[in-house]
């Protein structure tokens, strides 16, 4: 697939947040009616599944879709499609583009583009790419909580030198992670994001999904050993509501979001009932 870097130029009319939010249930749509259709096993997860439980849809305040897939999944869903999927475009985590910088699996939309204040960039230099469902492979974990610890510290460690080599504009949170950037960005740029990018997926796939007891998201961007659960608890799916219609979530979704969030069932205060994305939405100019 061919990519090409969105600019300013690229955004139309902005979106409001009820147009956006319907272009990614469509896209969960196509992506959940593929995966039913082919076998493939797929989870709400995170804020999404949050928001299905204690909503009934999306989190008042949020702006994306996430999904869980065992990694075998990811990687046969990418060979089915080709990498495409009706008019969506699925992207793996070694390929060219903004998916570059993840480390997992995304389903875009190119005729929505957006506007992203990530941390890492400055206000005066957003990246612009197109609207998006995460997908993120769920990979077997050691039984010993001492090596699930060391595992993730080794992802931690790639993803900051891989972040590191491929984003120009960075705004450190304190003093020793500028330090950090500073030293770490000519190696990290020598070696080039996708030999990290492959790095990272060879030591979050070092333990089988199908032979080992726990699993869990290693290349997520937030998440840690919080994550880690029983496989065969998870995989038990069962339905829930969002936006109206039912999709897939694991059989121990209250486990799993009290490990992640505690009493996820309680609105948390007003001053932290806000998105940790800075998006704006655009219709793409054709």
């Amino acid at each position: 697939m061919e990519w090409r870097q969105l600019t300013k130029e690229d955004c139309g009319k902005e979106m409001t947040r009820e147009e956006s939010r319907q272009i990614q249930i469509d896209m969960l749509d196509a992506l959940a009616a593929f995966c039913d259709a082919n076998g493939l096993r797929y989870f709400l997860s995170g804020g999404t599944l949050i928001g299905a439980i204690r909503h009934k849809g999306f989190i008042p305040w949020d702006d994306d879709i996430d999904v869980n897939m065992p990694r075998p999944d990811c990687e046969r869903l990418y060979k089915l499609t080709g990498g495409r999927l009706n008019d969506y475009v699925i992207a793996g985590p070694d390929m060219d583009g903004f998916s570059r910088c993840c480390g997992f699996y995304r389903m875009y939309n190119f005729n929505i583009v957006i506007e992203n204040f990530m941390s890492g960039t400055t206000r005066k230099n957003p990246i612009y790419h197109p609207i998006f469902i995460d997908i993120f492979p769920i990979e077997g974990l050691p039984d010993s909580e001492v090596q699930t610890k060391w595992h993730y510290c080794k992802i931690v460690a790639l993803r900051k030198m891989q972040r590191s080599s491929s984003l120009k504009h960075l705004e450190a949170k304190n003093i020793f992670a500028h330090l950090f950037h500073i030293i770490s960005a000519v190696p990290a740029k020598l070696i080039g994001y996708r030999r990290w990018s492959r790095m990272i997926q060879r030591v979050a796939n070092k333990y089988s999904f199908e032979q080992q007891k726990y699993v869990g998201v290693m290349t997520a961007p937030v998440h840690t050993t919080n994550e880690k659960v029983i496989k065969d608890d998870y995989m038990r799916t069962q339905e829930v509501l969002f936006e109206g219609k039912y999709y897939h979530a694991p059989g121990n979704y209250d486990v799993y979001l009290r490990q992640l969030y505690g009493e996820y069932l309680t609105m948390p205060p007003v001053e932290k009932q806000r998105s940790h994305h800075e998006f704006l939405f655009y219709w793409r100019e054709k």
